[in-house]
């Protein structure tokens, strides 16, 4: 049994008409007045984005702690500040840092982190070992200009984490000098 109503000539049928006799409504006097729905959830969209917003202040506090704990370094992220380590780092490049137990663990060519400095103020530095012995090790910056400095092991923070090459983030370090401003 077919309910739709049976239309003789359907190109001149107007298409709303079609509707109306379906639906059994008169809507064309509000056709051009379209009515904005209630949005029911409007307060929870702001409680969502609020607790997005929370989410990343939790996850950006926590990534430190837990990287310093993971490669066991208390500075395990790196913005270079200077154009020393050129080509392999650029001034702002953000790199990762491992942790060194021992200067055994260290050799020639390694990137390596050191402090220098004393009375609290120390200095990050990052450089290339040069050559090593028990009681020196000598380093230098890639860039050609650089200086070679004679440190001692016990200065060295860590080195850079490599894979086939060093792990970094080009120009991450000047996104965070703007915050330091």
């Amino acid at each position: 049994m077919n309910h739709a109503p049976e239309y003789k000539n359907i190109s001149r049928y107007n298409s709303f008409e079609i509707f109306e006799d379906i639906y059994g409504q008169d809507r064309s006097e509000h056709f051009n007045q379209l009515e904005m729905p209630e949005i029911a959830g409007a307060k929870n969209h702001v409680w969502l984005w609020l607790s997005l917003l929370l989410l990343i202040v939790v996850i950006g506090l926590a990534i430190h702690p837990l990287l310093s704990y993971l490669l066991k370094t208390p500075y395990p992220l790196i913005v270079i500040g200077e154009d020393s380590m050129q080509p392999v780092f650029k001034k702002n490049d953000l790199v990762v840092v491992k942790g060194v137990v021992s200067a055994d663990k260290i050799n020639v060519s390694d990137v390596i982190v050191y402090q220098t400095g004393s009375d609290g103020n120390h200095v990050l530095t990052v450089n290339r070992v040069q050559d090593k012995n028990e009681n020196t090790v000598m380093v230098k910056g890639d860039a050609s200009d650089s200086q070679l400095k004679i440190i001692a092991p016990g200065q060295i923070v860590g080195k850079v984490v490599s894979a086939q090459g060093p792990i970094k983030l080009p120009l991450f370090g000047a996104i965070s000098a703007l915050f330091n401003q």
